[in-house]
């Protein structure tokens, strides 16, 4: 059981790895991606394998719902600057804060898996 904590703590290290290494390797830079872009979902798909693993129930939805307020706040936001709304600059914005968000979320994990589990 303790290896398996050590892989899901590797994980916070070699996930935006592997994302620079794929976005070097195939130059994704040019269309304006950056390793956050690939590292986000990765870490999306490790909250919820490593939280079903460890942890009873599913925190994946705990997840969900986190990056539903992101989305309200940062919504409710652009609308009071602006009185207008982008889907480009939204989307944007809310992928590179939603990896910010998803990474805390996995940091959180990981401190909730080695104190109780």
């Amino acid at each position: 059981m303790m290896m398996y904590k050590l892989f899901s703590f590797s994980f916070v290290f070699l996930t935006p790895i592997f994302a620079y290494i794929l976005v070097t390797f195939f130059k994704l830079k040019r269309f304006g991606i950056l390793f956050t872009d690939i590292a986000f979902p990765i870490f999306a798909f490790e909250i919820g394998l490593v939280g079903n693993k460890f942890l009873g129930s599913s925190i994946f939805f705990y997840y969900l719902i986190c990056l539903s307020l992101l989305a309200i706040i940062l919504t409710i936001t652009f609308l009071r600057r602006n009185h207008s709304f982008s889907y480009r600059r939204f989307g944007k914005f809310f992928w590179r804060s939603g990896f910010i968000l998803t990474f805390l979320f996995y940091i959180i994990v990981l401190i909730l898996i080695f104190t109780i589990a």
